[in-house]
């Protein structure tokens, strides 16, 4: 396969490679291939090597292998978008975050290639140690990039002008791309007939003219039979169209004139008030088996919202610190309802909640709406 051909397939995939960054990473940039070529093992690991961090996936389908190293500005732009946090080095947080950043990347690439009928498949996504480079890549042809990323990139209060990755991975040999999409050699289609000359063809298409004697003409009109006389004939009258049965429609308009008319009356009801608490003895009698429902009672001391990246953080000792003051007081919740507000007591070393304000009932109504 020429390398001009692979690097136009790789171009063609730079559109949906940026707008999945610009998903990613919230911001406008730029997308391009700034160096192609083939390369051997050797020079592949070195340039794997150039990354902070590498990651490898084997390609399901043809059976090749895919590497790609990211720079060092990538990893706290990542771990700033995506978690909320600034991080400059591979540790267990960006990790996990660089495997999903590139298994996202992948599937992306995978569905602009499956919609220009390529099938490819990439498999698990593993981030390599340096040391585990040079074990991997083992095959024998490469085709290597550079892709870089330009635009307004902010890292420690800097601004960075682009973000650079490597892209390394297996040619496939030719049998392999011709069993995995068919590819065959075009037959040249057969020579045309040809032509003939105009000459010719006006010769063979022109029938041979007879020779008509005086003699003969004279001898047609005297055998030709005299002209028939037509006898005019009366021309048929229309024929009156036949008469359609009445329609069901007008049956029941029919029926409908011979009947009385019909008289309507207003009806009135009595207004209903929703926050009325007005019960007969029926209702009380029904509520009574309602009163071995349980329900369960929650106590809110207060809330904090908290980015995946402090999530992440937490140890054992880590003090959170709610949004409710010290003397508030407390949400209490039946089955997810807010129905009062109290304050905490203790009561024979247990936590209790003292109940100083009921939610009214218009409240309770509108919080269920």
């Amino acid at each position: 396969m020429e390398a001009r051909v692979i690097e136009q397939g790789l171009k063609n995939q730079l559109p949906a490679i940026e707008s999945f960054l610009k998903t990613i990473l919230l911001k406008k940039l730029n997308v391009e291939v700034s160096a192609t070529s083939f390369a051997d093992p050797e020079m592949v690991v070195e340039a794997l090597k150039t990354g902070t961090a590498v990651v490898a996936c084997k390609e399901q389908v043809f059976g090749t292998m895919i590497y790609i190293a990211f720079d060092d500005n990538w990893i706290p732009q990542l771990s700033n978008a995506m978690l909320g946090v600034e991080e400059r080095e591979v540790n267990e947080i960006t990790r996990d975050l660089i495997k999903e950043f590139t298994s996202q990347l992948f599937g992306t690439v995978q569905v602009s290639l499956q919609s220009d009928d390529v099938p490819v498949e990439p498999g698990t996504v593993d981030l390599l140690k340096s040391a585990q480079i040079a074990a991997s890549v083992t095959g024998t042809d490469y085709f290597i990039a550079q892709i870089d990323v330009t635009g307004k990139f902010t890292i420690d209060g800097d601004e960075q002008p682009q973000l650079a990755m490597i892209l390394a991975f297996e040619v496939p040999d030719d049998e392999m791309i011709q069993a995995v999409m068919g590819v065959e050699e075009e037959q040249a289609p057969p020579p045309p007939p040809p032509k003939a000359s105009p000459k010719a063809s006006a010769q063979k298409a022109a029938p041979a003219k007879e020779m008509v004697s005086d003699d003969d003409i004279a001898a047609a009109f005297e055998t030709a039979a005299p002209p028939k006389q037509v006898t005019p004939t009366r021309q048929a009258q229309p024929q009156a169209e036949p008469k359609q049965a009445p329609s069901q429609k007008d049956r029941e308009r029919e029926r409908a004139k011979g009947m009385a008319p019909v008289t309507g009356k207003s009806v009135e009801f009595e207004d209903f008030n929703p926050f009325a608490d007005v019960k007969s003895e029926h209702e009380v009698r029904n509520l009574d088996i309602l009163k071995d429902v349980e329900l369960d009672i929650s106590v809110e001391l207060g809330r904090k919202e908290l980015p995946l990246g402090e999530v992440l953080h937490l140890v054992r000792g880590s003090v959170i610190e709610l949004d409710k003051l010290a003397g508030e007081p407390v949400e209490i919740y039946a089955n997810g309802h807010r129905i009062a507000e109290g304050e905490v007591v203790v009561i024979d070393e247990h936590f209790g909640v003292r109940i100083t304000n009921l939610v009214s009932t218009k409240e309770r109504i509108e919080s269920l709406r």
